[in-house]
This record gives structure tokens, sequence and C-alpha cells, in this order.
């Protein structure tokens, strides 16, 4: 088989050929598929933070209970993170009313839910959205 010249290289054979032909299609392979399925992610993310659910969830409770029924209707939690319960509440006199009460929720949900570490409950006025 006479010698080729391809792209500035001279090929003596089949081999040389082949080696040319690898390295012109390295960079076309495939990277391993590194997916797994969905519910495995949420699986492991729902474990992990089954405890800062589960905390949560009593301190809406506990809050759903001493709200007076007129006042839970026109509030809802908006955050608990970094020590702070966010509720979002209808402008004007329910604001008024929840800013009246705040420090009595407030001791009554440090009682009731110690572990939460609710240190202060911010208001933010709104429509009740959720």
């Amino acid at each position: 088989m006479p010698a080729r010249a391809i792209g500035g290289k001279t090929l003596r054979n089949s081999k040389d050929e082949e080696k040319l032909l690898q390295s012109a299609v390295k960079w076309q392979q495939k990277t391993p598929d590194t997916s797994e399925r969905l519910g495995n992610g949420v699986d492991r993310f729902l474990k992990g933070s089954h405890s800062r659910f589960k905390k949560n969830t009593a301190v809406v409770d506990v809050l759903s209970k001493l709200l007076p029924e007129g006042l839970a209707e026109r509030s809802c939690v908006l955050e608990i993170s970094g020590g702070t319960l966010k509720l979002q509440v209808d402008s004007g006199p329910y604001m008024h009313e929840l800013r009246l009460i705040s420090g009595e929720l407030l001791k009554h949900l440090q009682q009731q839910c110690p572990k939460s570490g609710i240190k202060k409950i911010t208001l933010f006025p709104g429509k009740k959205t959720r």
C-alpha cells in the first residue's frame, strides 16, 4: 500500500489510519450517564429535610390554634428561618390587631415549639395568598 498524506501526516499502513481516525473522533465519545430517577432525588431531599418540615409544621399548627378565628383567616406564614417567623397579614385593623398580640403569640410559640428556635415575629402587609 502506498503512503498517503492526510492533514499533514503521512499514513504508511492501516494502523496509522486507525490511530488517526481514533484521535479525530475521541472528542465525540459520550460521557457516562450519571442521571437518576427524579423520585430518588426527591426522596433523598425529603429524608434530609424531615426534621425541619416537622418542626415548621408544629409551628403552623400551634399558630392556627392560637390566632383568633377572624385573624387566622386573614394571615398566613410566609417563612420560618433564622429564628424569625414571618407572617403575611391583610392590612389595616388585622395588621394592627396581630401586632398587639404578637408578643403573647411569641411567648406561646416558644413554650409549645421550643425546637423551632423562634425569637421574633415579623409582620408583612398583603392579601393572604395561601
